[in-house]
């Protein structure tokens, strides 16, 4: 994966939040893979995100969350979709965690909630940052200092993806 090319497609969706942000939207919703780019691009991200989706808007209906499709594709950071939204950001990132976490196909899934004021985070509910897939321990800490090798992160997720596929109901993601 080309760094210009991630750095190009990060400040692309920077963007394209700010231009429907300021186009009215209350907030701004982005569901993508969680997984290594080794695995994006094979490809394995475009299953996840799918089936991500319809299980996200499935638990903002449950919660009489409004969303609008805004968009969606593939990039250098793999698959993606967006939706818009006049419902309060932090309902919506309830429903966000509630897939995260309720499922081995949500610990596949980033689904950032974004307002004029930024992503809401895990922190703004009190919650404590993802796992690794690997050991458990935070995993921006194991990411930030790659602790482990590539091949056993993509193992991992590699193994998540297949539990999630089986509906292996979760216990304890390590």
């Amino acid at each position: 994966m080309n760094g210009d090319a991630v750095y190009a497609e990060r400040d692309r969706r920077a963007a394209e939040t700010a231009a429907l942000l300021s186009a009215g939207a209350r907030s701004v919703v982005r569901l993508s893979a969680r997984m290594p780019g080794a695995l994006r691009e094979q490809g394995l991200s475009a299953e996840p995100v799918e089936r991500g989706a319809l299980v996200f808007e499935s638990a903002c209906r449950d919660r009489s969350l409004r969303l609008c499709p805004a968009g969606a594709g593939a990039g250098p950071l793999g698959q993606w979709r967006l939706w818009t939204s006049d419902s309060a950001p932090i309902e919506l990132k309830r429903a966000a965690l509630f897939v995260e976490e309720g499922s081995w196909l949500g610990q596949l899934l980033d689904i950032d909630v974004m307002d004029d004021e930024g992503t809401l985070g895990r922190s703004d509910l009190c919650l404590p940052a993802r796992p690794c897939a690997v050991c458990g321990a935070e995993a921006l800490a194991c990411s930030g200092r790659a602790i482990h090798h590539s091949t056993e992160v993509s193992s991992a997720f590699v193994a998540i993806l297949e539990r999630s596929r089986a509906g292996t109901p979760v216990q304890r993601i390590p």
